[in-house]
């Protein structure tokens, strides 16, 4: 059952994802008004001035809405909005991620219930098919594992950032390997970072969220390539490659600083992000990576030798195993 205030707050978040991309075209107006007609009608005028006014946020509407049937239908109509006009534009998909984290749903739209023991057992049971990499997985992977001071700090923080540092090293001696194949393991393991931080925070998602809080960062699959297509080749490339072809020392230097850099961000961000209970706003996000980022330029100066040291060790097999769940 929805009560007026949950009606009101659903017709304004819809009115919200009309506007996500910077314009509100005739599809999207037409599909609002389907949906106000659902609703039982509301004053679209009046919700048109409280969101133009900047009178609300999404936050404040999704707070409104209590039951789990709501927000999952509250996140439904959202997307009938968002895809009136085709597909959905990167605007719309930072929109709905920042609508789910409000909503608290899961990346396939349905409720997190932590609550609920059959619920907590399914994620669990998704998160080990996924194998994602623990620090322990990550500093079996590294060679020489690097140790950060902790007297006086909270020992889960500690394992933290002990976690992102080794896995920020992991990437950038990955990225000096004459090995193309290399590069496709940084992604994946980019994206178990995020996941094991969002766990050892209390936060029980799914893996595809994962992926998607890297999307929101900007962080995309470029040369890299996602765990189903790797299945697939890896165990033939990594027989037939020998080198880099086109490569050159200088390109992998840069992809290593890159690699080191994108990595410690990422990682960063999501503590920050985790910690903070999903509360940062998309903007937010962005400006705490460039803010990340441009700490771990320096960083990377630091730890070039240590990274090197690494390179000459690293097993290429047994980290495309962890990559490919094959571990």
């Amino acid at each position: 059952m929805i009560d007026a205030t949950e009606t009101r707050a659903i017709a304004t978040i819809c009115y919200m994802a009309a506007l996500a991309d910077g314009t509100k075209d005739d599809p999207e107006t037409e599909k609002l008004n389907d949906i106000f007609d659902e609703l039982g009608g509301v004053g679209e005028s009046s919700i048109q001035h409280r969101v133009l006014l900047n009178q609300t946020s999404l936050e404040n509407e999704a707070a409104l809405i209590q039951g789990a049937e709501n927000r999952e239908y509250t996140y439904r109509m959202a997307i009938r909005v968002c895809e009136a006009d085709g597909d959905q534009s990167d605007e719309e998909r930072e929109f709905l991620f920042q609508l789910r984290n409000a909503l608290e749903l899961n990346s396939d739209g349905k409720p997190m219930n932590p609550d609920d023991a059959q619920s907590t057992k399914e994620t669990e049971t998704k998160a080990d098919e996924e194998t994602p990499a623990t620090e322990e997985e990550v500093e079996d992977l590294l060679p020489i594992p690097v140790n950060i001071e902790a007297e006086g700090k909270d020992p889960g923080v500690v394992a933290i950032e002990k976690l992102i540092l080794n896995a920020s090293i992991l990437n950038a001696a990955l990225e000096l390997l004459p090995q193309t194949l290399a590069t496709m393991a940084i992604l994946p393991l980019q994206t178990r970072l995020v996941y094991r931080i969002s766990k050892a925070n209390g936060h029980e998602l799914d893996f595809g969220h994962a992926k998607e809080f890297l999307a929101v960062l900007g962080v995309g699959v470029t040369s890299q390539v996602v765990e189903d297509f790797l299945r697939k080749i890896v165990g033939v490339l990594i027989k037939k490659t020998k080198g880099r072809a086109a490569g050159t020392i200088a390109q992998m230097a840069t992809g290593s600083a890159t690699a080191f850099v994108s990595t410690y961000a990422i990682g960063k961000v999501a503590q920050q992000y985790y910690s903070s209970g999903r509360t940062m706003t998309t903007d937010t996000l962005k400006f705490k990576f460039g803010e990340s980022a441009n700490a771990a330029k320096g960083m990377y100066e630091e730890y070039k030798p240590i990274i090197a040291e690494n390179m000459a060790s690293l097993d290429l097999g047994k980290i495309m195993k962890i990559v490919t769940g094959k571990a």
